[in-house]
């Protein structure tokens, strides 16, 4: 693990820009910004190893990013929808929900 906590942050919008901002002033922390029509996705996570990847939910790439998620269990994704300014968070971990009954407490 990274001494220092890297975050990933693809894509530009006015949202994501005051993340990088506020991020990269916390101490003891490395935001790096990535044009992610310029990389090889897989490439650019298995050289930085981010701690947490930020990215606009809806841009063209999100999708592959998604995709990830079943590769790679251990990223950690946050997808900025702009449009309602809200922050989702996104695992790879999988939830078993046999029956209604499971799925409904899992939402309780």
């Amino acid at each position: 693990m990274n001494a220092s906590p890297i975050v990933l942050l693809l894509g530009e919008s006015l949202y994501s820009e005051s993340i990088a901002q506020a991020l990269a002033n916390r101490l003891k922390m490395n935001v790096v910004r990535v044009d992610p029509g310029l990389l090889e996705m897989k490439d650019c996570l298995k050289c930085l190893q981010p701690n947490l990847i930020v990215f606009n939910l809806g841009d063209p790439y999100s999708d592959r990013l998604v995709d990830l998620l079943n590769e790679r269990k251990k990223i950690k994704l946050a997808g900025l929808d702009v449009a309602n300014y809200h922050l989702i968070l996104l695992t790879g971990h999988d939830y078993v929900i046999p029956t209604i009954k499971e799925l409904v407490s899992t939402i309780d």
